[in-house]
Formats: structure tokens, sequence, C-alpha cells
């Protein structure tokens, strides 16, 4: 089975068996990465849905769509858990697991980052984030939350919100990604069609890949 709208972006669950897919018909379908078999599809969002990632135990998917509401299904089941996580103003852009599973960050075109308990569904805390479309990112370490935007990139404690880095060099960046040891931030280049890499701590630029 496939899909019939727009695919928007693609998560493996963490053993590789599955692969998770949302779609901007608002749905989210899984399937067995080896057979292709369609496993699931999850309907609950009322709009596209812009974002779909694993928790690290592979039991849960956090989705966000653009009806501004972030949801957490249990994977196997296929089931909504609890009600939507709602609070944000404008379309959901991009949604994470921390880490250690127990908060979920997403970013939205409301220019916030808000992170929310697992279990609890509640809003723990709202930080500033960017305009524009764009991903989110936690450190390896759950420390750091990396968001890019509009205006570049900006790299806030996961804890309180407090500004750790920003790089404003970069417009319309779209994409950020931590290396596994949290030595390197890596996010597209804006308008400039390469790939930039920064240190995972002072954000100085290390390379540029053309």
């Amino acid at each position: 089975g496939g899909m019939d709208a727009e695919i928007q972006e693609v998560a493996f669950s963490p053993d590789s068996v599955h692969v998770a897919a949302c779609s901007s018909d608002g749905s989210i379908c899984i399937w067995e990465a080896r057979t292709g078999s369609l496993e699931a599809r999850l309907r609950g969002h009322t709009d596209a849905v812009t974002s779909v990632a694993f928790s690290q135990d592979g039991k849960q998917l956090v989705s966000g769509s653009r009806d501004k509401a972030v949801r957490v299904w249990d994977f196997k089941s296929g089931v909504a858990l609890g009600e939507p996580l709602t609070g944000h103003t404008g379309a959901v852009d991009s949604v994470c697991f921390s880490p250690n599973g127990q908060h979920i960050a997403s970013r939205s075109r409301d220019r916030t980052i808000r992170v929310w308990g697992v279990g609890t569904g509640k809003e723990m805390r709202k930080m500033d984030g960017l305009s524009g479309g764009g991903r989110l990112a936690y450190s390896p370490d759950g420390g750091k939350i990396a968001c890019c935007g509009d205006e570049g990139i900006v790299v806030r404690d996961a804890e309180n919100g407090a500004l750790l880095g920003e790089v404003d060099e970069l417009t319309d960046v779209r994409a950020v990604a931590f290396s596994s040891n949290g030595a390197y931030l890596a996010s597209d280049g804006g308008t400039s069609y390469t790939v930039c890499l920064w240190d995972g701590e002072t954000l100085d630029k290390v390379a540029v890949l053309e």
C-alpha cells in the first residue's frame, strides 16, 4: 500500500525494522522495511502531517501537523495516546523525542519551541524559536535543542530555554542535525546550496560541503 499525497518526512524505528512516513493528506503510514508491507495507517490529524519521529525505545511515535497539534501514538497498536498536545498557534514543522524519552520538543511557525512531558501531555516550557519553516534537533545528551528557520540557527538549553548560541550568517535554513557524539551540528546552507558543519559547542564554522 502507498500514500496518495505528498510525503513530508520519513523516519526509521530505532531497530530499523519499520519505517514511518507522514503525508499532506493528514495520515501517517508505517511499513515493515524489509518486505515493504503496510503495517498501519494512523489517522487523527486534521491537516497535513509535517513531521514524525520514533522514541528511542521504539514504542511510541510523535507527529506534528499544520493543524497546530502534536500527537503521540502507541506504535504497536497505532492508537493515539491521550489528547493532542495543543498550545501552538501556528503550524507545527518539526517534532522529536528527547534522548531519554521523557520529553517531546516541537517547533512551530508561531516562532516558538515547546517542550512537553511524555505521559502527562503537559507543556513544560516555551522558548523563542525562529520564523518560517524548519527542523528541530536534540543534542545526543539531551541538554540542547537546535532550531533552524528564516533567520539562521539558534541553540537553546533544553531545561531552561537559555540561548546557548546562534548562527545568523545564513538565512532560510531548513534542516539541522547533531552528530552522534554531539561534537558537530550540521545544517543546510540556506540559500547557498551547501551543507555547513558547525562546532557543537561554540557554533564556529568547521566546514562547508559544496
